[in-house]
């Protein structure tokens, strides 16, 4: 989802508060998602896992991305569906863009007030000079900032995110749906992808996004 984004592994930065800009709150999921890449143990990497969920509006991407299917489950279903988003996003994406993120430098644009969002502005710029735009879309939930999209070059993320699972939705329902997302989750940690990363975060939709088919990162998310 997403996809969703500096420092050496320390203690997780903590979710920003209302109290903090925007672009603080990106800045610090930037920073918890590459800490990823120097966590050596289950409980550094579930801790890192629990700061940049705190950070992703989870519920509304699965919810937007399931579109009228969701309103059709019950709410065990619903929050079924939400775990299984989020495990495939700690497996199979959070990897993928933390070893992604250790190859671009990020200038921070500044931010703009998009109501009802908060829209932060940031270039990437990869290895090779090529440079992209990265802007992050956020809400304020409960105090906290949350992400709730993220644009490369205008491309949405989140809408990436919905047609592709509306894509599995049509080919095998949702049944067959949340089964290949249990496969997902439940299978191997990909090796493969490690050598796909590009300098850009945006490899991230891939990981979750086609769970009715075989995606790039999971045949390699």
């Amino acid at each position: 989802m997403l996809a969703v984004v500096i420092l050496p592994f320390a203690t997780p930065v903590r979710a920003t508060t209302q109290s903090g800009s925007a672009e603080t709150a990106v800045r610090n999921l930037v920073a918890s998602m590459k800490s990823l890449t120097n966590a050596t143990t289950p409980t550094e990497r579930a801790a890192i896992f629990a700061t940049v969920n705190r950070s992703l509006a989870i519920e509304r991407l699965a919810r937007e991305s399931l579109g009228p299917e969701w309103d059709k489950l019950s709410r065990d279903q619903q929050r079924r569906f939400v775990t299984l988003f989020t495990q495939a996003l700690e497996k199979l994406a959070y990897p993928r863009v933390s070893r992604a993120l250790e190859k671009i430098g990020i200038t921070y644009l500044g931010e703009q007030a998009k109501h009802p969002d908060t829209l932060v502005r940031t270039k990437v710029t990869r290895p090779d000079g090529g440079a992209i735009s990265v802007n992050y879309t956020l809400e304020n939930q409960h105090r906290r900032w949350m992400v709730v999209d993220v644009s490369l070059d205008g491309e949405s993320l989140a809408k990436a995110v919905h047609t592709r699972i509306q894509t599995a939705l049509a080919e095998k329902g949702y049944k067959g749906l949340v089964a290949d997302l249990e496969q997902h989750v439940k299978g191997p940690q990909p090796v493969a992808a490690e050598n796909r990363d590009t300098a850009s975060p945006g490899a991230e939709p891939d990981a979750t996004t086609e769970p009715g088919r075989p995606s790039q990162a999971g045949a390699s998310r």
